[in-house]
């Protein structure tokens, strides 16, 4: 989580951006990106630098990119071992490419052509060429580690649009992304810089022109703890987007590696501190090296910008070498070698947006033929084929979450009702969770439910029954947000919780809830002020936001508690300091005679000096606003009341102690040197530092367990439905006349029964007829998966009045109009 201050940093970039005519919104984010990028970069050819590793900015083989003049500045030259050092084409390097020479970006003239080079001809002439061919600078590195992954051009359209005429604002916007990352560790950088790009894109309130939109990050999080994935799993989305799923699963597997007592969640699940400490075993080990290379999680999708987005990101959030590309996965550029080959599949495909008909695989099995026109698919309509592409994707026991459209659900064209069919009969259809329509506002109400899948080992025999016996509904009522367009959180309902908690065990039937306590925390950012004013409180830590109560020892974590231990603990401090001023002032008054109003004058001077002894330490250790309007101030508005208070007691008492002097004296006398030896500044500057400890962002988290509240819901909000329930058949003969009814006398279906093709509207797909099935089953109704078809209905006892009271009402009632129609009567006839 961002504190205020970065965020309002973070708008303060965009601002940058928006004053220089980009005001797309993916546009400057892509802008912005980039400069993130370029810092990250940085700080991972250190890292790399450190294993021994090649430069990023090192020579490039077969380079054919123009160089420039200082290109040799700030190069470790590590070229690639074992290569031909004639292969570099005389390339020395692209150390202007660095963070560290941007930041000092400025004109030069060429010494050899005399050409001059602006900031603007350096990132449009040099830095974007480097940074397009970046993805084959990566690719040579891994290949010489023993990586042989070829990967799309993910960078190949990236280009500096940042004005010409504008070039101040975009070296303003260089040093305020510096700013950003000031005082910031090369491991806190990378969680950080994943922060601020989550932010950025969570700006985005549009959808794009093919129906996608970002997947709000606590719905990733729920379809993943759904599908459980394991390291080791290969994980796809294919339609990847800003690569939001593949992030959140490497952020679920952090957790999984690490102890419960070690990390900590915000209310709505984002995890923080996930160390791995959990992570011993050497084949784990192996497997969580590969998995910072990118080997686990593979991303496509047909949108080049939202490629360069999420393959940023995925190095953004220490992915060396991600697998996002360029896919139409509906079409031939998806080949057939994806089938059968991921464990899992998470996805949040597009409901709307067009297709290329000719481009569709129809070669094999992967999307189902119109079965009256066999050169065509069974449908064009995406959210279907998306779905057929998941069960392709996925090995034999894969399983998959995805969202989908609530028409998938209840559609009644063959190609609905074959999905649903195949997704019962052939593969295991584990539930259907429905969400609230408003889940993915601003950009769309579009109502949709998830469906979680396992995919079954080849197509259902004839007589055999359906591999899904039952489908588990869940009906999401609140995800922990209002469903309006701002969505604003609500902490106190979160269905989603409650979900995760019955969907092991397919709970039904009960009225209990289960929900985390959600608690208040106040954060600190481990910066380099916290570490100024707090040495020995810091000493040792690492980069990362550290509650205030755990910083100082406090036994609680809620701000409100500490905050009042804090007040109460400095007030007699406060109150004895302005009662030894008002002292010390007193004792300067000897017996040579003045004036009442020089010695008020005295008193009154002596409380600004002490008012700006206060304010100069106020300033010095407590927030403000003046940079930033969103920064919380707790310990500038915890203490100045007191002081205001304090500082109004001061002049109460100002002519008391006149009073004081004149009946002890009688005399009024001048002002002499104070004979106190109080450090008053000293004794400020402690005061003030206890209500520094105050000061950080305020943030909900929620306890790893769940607690059972018994009771808390008026009707259940999960249920199971059969998918086949066949009616006892006593007519059914067999064929032989040996065996009589579809039953036998313990109530079981006779194998005979469900050989029998007589029973059977399709043999081929083993689809029964319907007036031998149930009604209530889900064969039975076109295989609808609406989870309010079969939400148990439950009769509810309504109180009501005694027949003979409402009788009497109605009585009383009766007299009543009577009455009033005889005065009307009486007005109109003029007898009124």
């Amino acid at each position: 989580m961002l504190s205020p201050k970065l965020k309002q940093q973070v708008s303060n970039l965009w601002d940058m951006f928006w004053s220089a005519g980009m005001t797309n919104p993916l546009t400057s984010i892509e802008q912005i990106t980039y400069l993130i990028f370029l810092k990250r970069l940085e700080a991972l050819d250190a890292q790399r630098l450190k294993e021994g590793k090649s430069s990023l900015y090192g020579p490039r083989l077969h380079c054919e990119l123009d160089h420039h003049p200082q290109d040799k500045v700030g190069v470790k030259r590590m070229a690639l071992s074992g290569v031909d050092q004639q292969q570099y084409n005389g390339c020395e390097g692209h150390g202007t490419c660095s963070w560290t020479y941007l930041s000092g970006l400025s004109t030069i003239t060429d010494s050899q052509t005399q050409r001059t080079i602006t900031p603007y001809d350096h990132m449009n002439s040099y830095v974007f060429p480097w940074l397009r061919v970046l993805h084959n600078t990566l690719r040579d590195m891994n290949h010489s580690a023993g990586n042989s992954a070829i990967l799309g051009a993910p960078m190949e359209d990236a280009f500096f649009q940042f004005p010409k005429d504008k070039i101040q604002l975009f070296q303003d916007a260089v040093e305020a992304v510096d700013r950003l990352f000031a005082g910031v560790s090369h491991a806190s950088g990378e969680d950080l810089m994943g922060d601020i790009f989550e932010f950025l894109l969570s700006e985005i309130h549009t959808s794009g022109k093919n129906g996608q939109f970002r997947t709000p990050r606590h719905i990733i999080r729920f379809l993943l703890e759904l599908v459980q994935p394991e390291l080791g799993h290969l994980l796809i989305d294919p339609t990847a987007g800003t690569a939001g799923f593949l992030i959140n699963d490497l952020q679920y597997l952090k957790r999984q590696y690490t102890s419960e007592e070690q990390y900590v969640l915000e209310w709505d699940g984002t995890p923080h501190r996930t160390i791995l400490d959990k992570l011993v075993k050497p084949e784990e080990q192996e497997h969580w090296n590969r998995c910072m290379q990118g080997e686990f999680f593979v991303g496509y999708d047909n949108d080049r910008t939202m490629v360069r987005i999420g393959w940023m990101n995925m190095i953004l959030h220490g992915i060396e070498n991600p697998h996002v590309m360029l896919r139409d996965t509906l079409g031939r550029s998806l080949t057939r070698e994806e089938s059968g080959r991921y464990n899992r599949v998470v996805a949040n495909p597009p409901y709307t947006g067009t297709i290329d008909k000719a481009d569709l695989y129809l070669d094999f099995e992967r999307f189902p033929k119109n079965p009256r026109k066999a050169n065509e698919a069974i449908t064009y309509k995406t959210e279907l084929l998306f779905t057929w592409l998941i069960l392709d994707l996925l090995v034999p026991g894969g399983k998959a979450a995805v969202i989908v459209p609530e028409g998938v659900l209840f559609g009644s064209t063959g190609a609905h009702k074959e999905l649903r069919r195949q997704l019962l009969f052939d593969h295991f259809l584990e539930g259907v969770i429905s969400l609230p329509a408003g889940v993915f506002q601003p950009y769309t109400g579009v109502k949709t439910s998830v469906l979680i899948f396992q995919k079954g080992a080849g197509k259902t025999a004839r007589g055999r029954p359906p591999r899904t016996e039952h489908v588990w509904f869940y009906e999401v009522a609140s995800d922990g947000y209002d469903l309006g367009a701002k969505r604003d959180p609500d902490y106190t309902h979160n269905d989603l919780w409650d979900a995760l908690y019955k969907w092991p065990e397919k709970v039904v039937d009960s009225s209990a809830y289960f929900q985390p306590e959600v608690f208040d925390a106040r954060w600190r950012a481990l910066d380099s002020k916290l570490r100024e004013l707090f040495p020995k409180e810091t000493r040792g830590l690492h980069d990362a936001d550290l509650g205030i109560h755990e910083l100082f020892g406090f036994s609680t974590p809620d701000p409100k508690v500490i905050e009042q231990q804090i007040i109460e603990q400095q007030l007699p401090r406060i109150k004895q300091l302005y009662r030894q001023r008002l002292d010390a002032i007193e004792a300067q008054i000897t017996t040579r005679p003045n004036s009442p109003k020089s010695v008020r004058d005295l008193f009154e001077r002596d409380l600004h000096g002490l008012d700006q002894l206060f304010r100069a330490a106020i300033d010095k250790m407590l927030e403000n606003k003046k940079q930033y309007k969103t920064n919380p101030t707790f310990g500038r508005d915890r203490l100045q009341p007191l002081l205001d208070a304090s500082t109004k007691w001061y002049r109460q008492h100002i002519q008391e102690r006149i009073d004081h002097i004149t009946d002890n004296i009688g005399l009024f006398a001048p002002e002499r040197t104070p004979v106190s030896t109080i450090d008053w500044q000293t004794e400020i500057n402690s005061i003030v530092h206890e209500f520094a400890k105050l000061d950080g962002y305020d943030i909900k988290l929620r306890t790893i367990k769940v607690t059972k509240r018994e009771d808390a819901l008026p009707e259940p909000k999960s249920w199971l439905a059969p998918v086949r329930v066949l009616l006892q058949n006593d007519e059914w003969q067999s064929s032989d006349d040996s065996l009589q009814g579809s039953h036998d006398a313990d109530g079981r279906i006779r194998p005979e029964y469900l050989a029998d093709d007589r029973i059977y509207d399709d043999t081929e797909q083993n689809i029964i007829k319907k007036d031998l099935l149930d009604p209530n089953c889900i064969e039975a109704n076109d295989y609808n998966l609406s989870a309010g078809r079969y939400k148990p209905f439950k009769p509810v006892t309504v109180e009501y009045d005694p027949p003979a009271k409402l009788i009497r009402e109605l009585q009383d009632l009766e007299g009543q109009i009577m009455a009033r129609l005889g005065s009307l009567l009486e007005m109109v006839e003029g007898r009124g």
